[in-house]
């Protein structure tokens, strides 16, 4: 069913498997124009490999020639708000860090995830605060709290990834996101889906071996939103949508109304629809959020106690 519907009322701007070891430049070599700023060189600096989409996603080959050093810099701030936003995703998800899979801790408990396998060091006695657990179906559910992260700020960081995919010829239709990622903070000039900056997200129970992005416009005779952008990594996808100026008279849908993006082994051919968790979440406030909890459930085959125990 989502497959059919994407089919028929958008078309595919954009789409990579960030596979690791293919580095990849997207953008204009010559001239160096920023498409952010609107500085070209010698006015301003392109020094820096600026990252097309976010390292956090654990991929680091696909770059942009159209991003200044200035502008760079200034998205640093957006990346700490999408690296908090998106920690539990690298921790369930067995995303790399820089090192290793980065480690979720909260007061007195950590959660180390592996390849089949989920640690949890925790004081017996808040157990039940963080665990709850269903032997009968063999699922555990993990609650624990985030890092603080402003979620217009998480938006933003999407919105800029999904801008930088945009083919030159298609900027024209993105002048108002052009303009709010060019601004500083993210409440100044902010641009929105019409619905609360909506992002939804879903988690399949088996782990993706590259990220994998797309960046969708509609038709022509349809009324969803303009574009779609989505961002695959690790057991998490994360959709956004994105108004086009000028052309959003014939949009009647809300996005948290549509289908979900297919699962990428579906939207290849390979196999089933295997989501097993979808929420949707409006990321419109500038605020920065300080007692957020995470929640996921997991399903297990078995289980062990510290000691051996079964």
């Amino acid at each position: 069913m989502a497959l059919a519907f994407y089919s028929a009322n958008y078309d595919w701007l954009f789409y990579r498997e960030l596979r690791p070891g293919q580095r990849e430049m997207i953008g204009t070599k010559l001239p160096r124009i920023c498409r952010f700023c609107g500085r070209s060189a010698p006015q301003a600096r392109f020094k820096d490999d600026a990252h097309a989409v976010s390292r956090l996603t654990g991929s680091d080959v696909l770059f942009t020639y159209d991003e200044c050093s200035g502008c760079n810099k200034a998205f640093s701030e957006l990346e700490d708000d999408l690296g908090k936003y998106t920690l539990p995703a690298h921790t369930f998800g067995q995303v790399r860090g820089f090192r290793k899979i980065p480690s979720l801790k909260t007061g007195d408990v950590r959660l180390d995830m592996n390849p089949g396998n989920l640690r949890i060091d925790i004081d017996p006695a808040t157990l039940d605060q963080i665990i709850s657990e269903d032997p009968e179906n063999h699922t555990v559910t993990v609650s624990i709290q985030m890092q603080p992260y402003r979620p217009l700020g998480v938006y933003k960081a999407f919105v800029k990834m999904a801008v930088t995919l945009v083919p030159p010829d298609e900027l024209c239709h993105f002048q108002e996101a052009l303009r709010w990622l060019a601004s500083e903070g993210v409440a100044e000039n902010a641009v929105s889906d019409g619905f609360g900056s909506c992002c939804i997200q879903t988690f399949a129970q088996k782990t993706y071996k590259f990220p994998i992005v797309w960046l969708l416009r509609r038709k022509e005779t349809s009324s969803v939103p303009y574009a779609t952008f989505v961002l695959s990594f690790g057991s998490f996808m994360y959709q956004i949508f994105l108004t086009g100026e000028a052309m959003e008279a014939r949009c009647d849908r809300d996005p948290a109304q549509l289908p979900v993006f297919p699962a990428p082994q579906l939207v290849m051919g390979t196999t089933e629809e295997d989501w097993v968790d979808i929420r949707v979440e409006s990321l419109s406030s500038p605020e920065k959020v300080t007692a957020a909890v995470w929640k996921q459930t997991f399903k297990y085959q078995t289980r062990e106690e510290p000691g051996g125990g079964g």
